[in-house]
């Protein structure tokens, strides 16, 4: 069994669809602590054509608050004006403004609940069949911190096939996950490129980015452009 362990982010950027899309299961590390100024409840999008920081705005986190205690403050609207102000021209609105609002049309105010949401839209918008749980479910040992408690949600999920997004190569060793019988691979997005308003191309931005500009079609191709290392 393929497993992916990330923290929870706000409509990501595609890589973190990638993993999503490659893997069978995929943990939502929830129960760690949040960290200020991270890519939880922002992620960049193209407004005017240039880098525009979409936040989602939360309640003020205290250092010993995890994810999953967080609670967004403030009205929906807002947020979803700014898409809106962003992306009307764009060719796929029709298609994908409906699926965003959506996932604002809840009572709850918790930020891992709201993230789920959008997973689930999304994964169901790009027929990406992935079982997705949350680490807290779990019930792992408190004390277990960094490689240690990937590890041990690796075992107790009968993972043999643990991928990480790029960025874990300064985090995680292939030789500590194989004395485990743990198979580590990186996953490295390839350069995705596409039309976007006039002017030069901004990379990297949310997968909101991507859904306003490609088909459906597209965008299920682009999952698959990505190396394993």
């Amino acid at each position: 069994m393929k497993l992916a362990i990330m923290q929870p982010y706000l409509f990501p950027y595609i890589g973190y669809f990638q993993l999503m899309n490659y893997v069978d299961t995929y943990v939502v590390y929830d129960d760690v602590q949040f960290t200020k100024g991270g890519w939880i409840n922002r992620n960049y999008i193209n407004l005017n054509n240039n880098r525009f920081l979409l936040t989602l705005p939360i309640e003020k986190p205290s250092l010993k608050k995890k994810i999953n205690d967080i609670n967004v403050v403030g009205y929906f609207k807002k947020y979803l004006k700014t898409i809106v102000q962003a992306y009307r021209p764009a060719r796929y609105f029709n298609d994908v403004y409906p699926m965003l609002e959506s996932i604002f049309v809840r009572q709850d105010r918790d930020l891992v609940g709201l993230i789920l949401d959008s997973f689930y839209a999304i994964c169901s918008y790009l027929d990406c069949h992935v079982d997705i749980i949350v680490s807290s479910d779990l019930n792992m040992a408190t004390e277990l911190k960094g490689a240690p408690r990937i590890l041990a949600m690796c075992n107790a999920l009968n993972a043999h096939d643990y991928v990480n997004a790029i960025g874990g190569q300064c985090l995680y060793s292939k030789d500590e996950f194989l004395k485990n019988n743990i198979n580590l691979q990186f996953l490295m997005t390839h350069d995705i490129e596409y039309e976007q308003f006039s002017g030069s191309f901004i990379p990297n931005l949310s997968i909101i980015d991507v859904l306003m500009f490609n088909s459906k079609q597209d965008v299920k191709r682009f999952l698959t452009q990505f190396d394993l290392v």
